[in-house]
């Protein structure tokens, strides 16, 4: 592997761990997150019972498939380092640009519509890695 796929291999190691690390978060949390609390202006221990069960149950689903796209997303990077055709140079871009952009446009609605401050930083990070990565590969 040449220095250059060696910088890209890392440049989509970093989004693809930070998913990962997303979804254990998310999986295992017992509660919503703070910034939840303050969008919707409420302690956890002032959400019905009801909805206590439904918003987990939706935050592990989200984890669940943060973990399934950073599995997924790694078994790409790994393979398509070790092969030697284009086609897969977009396949794993595009993936994590799309999770990005999807987890941007999730926590930017949140932010138009509340005064909370989710991890939004995050998902800039991991799409210009991302495409920084491609970038990299590109230029072999």
């Amino acid at each position: 592997m040449s220095k250059y796929q060696k910088l890209a291999f890392v440049c989509y190691l970093i989004p693809t761990f930070s998913i990962f690390a997303i979804g254990i978060t998310y999986s295992f949390k017992g509660e919503f997150m703070p910034y939840h609390a303050v969008a919707v202006g409420s302690d956890w221990s002032h959400v019905p019972h009801q909805y206590q069960i439904l918003i987990t149950a939706l935050m592990r689903a989200f984890g669940g498939m943060s973990i399934a796209l950073a599995f997924a997303a790694f078994a790409l990077l790994v393979f398509q380092f070790r092969s030697k055709e284009n086609i897969k140079l977009w396949v794993l871009p595009l993936t994590l640009v799309t999770a990005s952009i999807g987890s941007f446009f999730a926590m930017s609605h949140v932010i138009i519509h509340t005064d909370a401050q989710p991890p939004i930083m995050l998902a800039f990070v991991s799409t210009i890695f991302t495409l920084l990565g491609l970038i990299i590969t590109l230029k072999k």
